[in-house]
């Protein structure tokens, strides 16, 4: 937590808007239940700190596919997922 609030801290300082992208792990997707306790303590983290979080489990799931280079690492088609998500995200999210 200390460390998203110096990072929430540095980007106000400098101005710089900021956005904590949460991306899923590989063994969250395609499976009937996953566990996303990781992301939901991560997002109440960012609501705690005033943080803008971006959650891309639902962007990950819908693309389908191989988008991992192993169970931590989007390979190129997941880190399209992101950008795309990312730039949607800029466009609409209020700053």
């Amino acid at each position: 937590m200390d460390a998203l609030r110096g990072l929430g801290a540095v980007a106000a300082e400098r101005h710089v808007r900021l956005v904590i992208g949460i991306i899923p792990d590989g063994d969250q997707l395609g499976v009937d239940a996953p566990d996303l306790v990781p992301q939901e303590r991560l997002h109440a983290m960012c609501t705690e700190l005033a943080l803008d979080c971006l959650d891309l489990y639902a962007a990950f799931a819908a693309a389908g596919g191989v988008l991992h280079a192993d169970t931590m690492h989007p390979n190129v088609a997941g880190q399209r997922v992101v950008a795309r998500a990312l730039a949607d995200h800029l466009l609409v999210a209020p700053r």
